[in-house]
């Protein structure tokens, strides 16, 4: 039996709900703000700095909750479940949460970011990468992750301006309904 659009949406949001609550037993953490805006209406948007020059990012970070210390945790709820690992972040692929942690700190001044994760909507589940256990060369923790993504981005856009923009196969192969397929050099086929 398929459930309506609307009753499924609210059986999805309240095992979020639920969920996320279950992580903090102890209820140290409450909602401080939701759908948070950052960049050029609303807020000033995440500034870094690169040899190329500043770069200006906008966005809207989903949930940011605190604790008793004035502690963040960002969460950013993903509707699929796939590419939300340490190894995606570490392999340049997933930069949205600690981009979302950063400017929830630096644009938006609510405090400082020590957890953040994905919410893994329909599987009721965090993703496993977390910011507080996230490791690589750089060090542990946030500030590691934060190291690694706004070196990625710093990469990508100095590429953006030099206008290089080479066509890359995804690592797990290109898809059969890929436009480019018929002539690209790149093309992968994708294994399933």
């Amino acid at each position: 039996m398929l459930l309506p659009a609307r009753l499924l949406l609210a059986y999805v949001l309240a095992a979020a709900v639920q969920g996320i609550a279950d992580l903090d037993p102890d209820g140290s953490w409450r909602p401080l703000a939701f759908e948070c805006k950052f960049g050029p209406e609303e807020q000033p948007p995440l500034r870094l700095l690169s040899q190329g020059g500043e770069i200006r990012l906008h966005g809207i970070v989903e949930r940011v909750d605190v604790n008793s210390l004035g502690e963040l945790q960002v969460i950013d709820y993903k509707s699929g479940g796939s590419h939300l690992t340490p190894k995606d972040l570490i392999d340049g692929q997933r930069l949205q949460l600690p981009t979302y942690a950063m400017a929830a700190s630096q644009a938006l001044g609510l405090g400082d970011p020590v957890e953040g994760f994905y919410w893994k909507l329909f599987q009721a589940a965090p993703s496993s990468l977390k910011l507080s256990s996230f490791d690589y060369d750089g060090g542990p923790g946030p500030q590691a992750a934060f190291s690694l993504a706004s070196s990625y981005i710093e990469a990508t856009v100095s590429a953006i301006r030099q206008g290089a923009f080479s066509p890359l196969a995804p690592r797990d192969g290109c898809p059969d309904w890929c436009t480019a397929a018929a002539w690209c050099w790149h093309y992968q086929a994708r294994e399933y």
